[in-house]
């Protein structure tokens, strides 16, 4: 019997342990061995005993604290994973009924069985109780119906659904994709042109901005803003003031640092495309 099955045990609620379900397995595996070994030592076939041990029977009473039944004697049960068969037998000299158990082998369910069915037709018994006789089987009566009486179902209260605000559009900030390209740029007519080659799908827009080194200091040439539609090569003009001019002095040829702040398709390649020419 295992322990959580039976009131009388403590505990009762309380689910068992990993560790406790693994040692019951274990032990019931045990069993099942010695069972074995002890049927092979003796050349037994089964075991057969009384299901009661006594007249005082237990059926309405805590059948694990008195003493009627087999469970009280400690013999082997189908608990153990031992497949059991209980047959009547026929009646003590009390005339109450009494009946016979037959243990096999683990996995032997079927020998169990043959030995069940060979007592049963050897004792015949089965006993009818007196103030309970068998009913008699009445051949063309029709049973009534069985009418089921079904609870009305509870109201259903139907609310609307509350009205769903109409979704915000937030506006979504293009990403600024920000490029360096260092090339000669050569100054013709107080400018310089720059080629920005753009392959993406949407229209890239932003900056540029053209700075050169003269001695140690970085001076900015100029800027200029960058509007070039999807697939398309577009030129850039950067003017260049009097003040860059005459820093530039007769220099024709810098070498130029030109710096993109573009915004367009996430995805485009517009910037990794971009270009200095002449």
């Amino acid at each position: 019997m295992l322990p959580y099955n039976h009131p009388s045990r403590p505990n009762v609620d309380a689910p068992l342990t990993d560790t406790q379900v693994t040692n019951w397995l274990a032990y019931r595996q045990a069993y099942k061995d010695e069972m074995d070994r002890w049927m092979d030592d003796n050349n037994v076939d089964a075991v057969v005993y009384p299901g009661f041990i006594s007249d005082l029977y237990d059926n309405d009473s805590d059948g694990n604290l008195l003493p009627g039944s087999d469970r009280g004697t400690n013999v082997p049960t189908s608990n153990v994973g031992l497949p059991t068969a209980i047959l009547p037998v026929g009646t003590n000299p009390d005339g109450d009924s009494i009946s016979m158990q037959i243990v096999g082998r683990a996995w032997d369910d079927a020998h169990v069985l043959g030995y069940g069915y060979a007592l049963e037709q050897q004792t015949h018994g089965q006993q009818t109780p007196r103030d309970a006789p068998p009913l008699t089987y009445e051949a063309g009566v029709t049973p009534r119906p069985v009418v089921i009486d079904h609870p009305a179902p509870p109201a259903t209260v139907v609310t609307a659904p509350a009205p769903t605000p109409p979704a915000v559009k937030k506006p979504v900030a293009k990403p600024t994709l920000t490029v360096r390209v260092g090339a000669i740029a050569k100054v013709s007519k107080g400018a310089i042109r720059l080629a920005l080659r753009n392959a993406g799908t949407a229209e890239v827009t932003g900056t540029v901005t053209v700075r050169t080194k003269l001695g140690k200091r970085t001076v900015v040439l100029g800027g200029a803003k960058v509007s070039v539609v999807r697939k398309h090569l577009g030129t850039i003009v950067v003017k260049l003031s009097a003040k860059v001019r005459k820093e530039l002095g007769k220099r024709t040829v810098v070498f130029a640092t030109t710096t993109w702040k573009l915004k367009g398709a996430t995805g485009g390649k517009a910037t990794k495309q971009a270009k200095v020419t002449i």
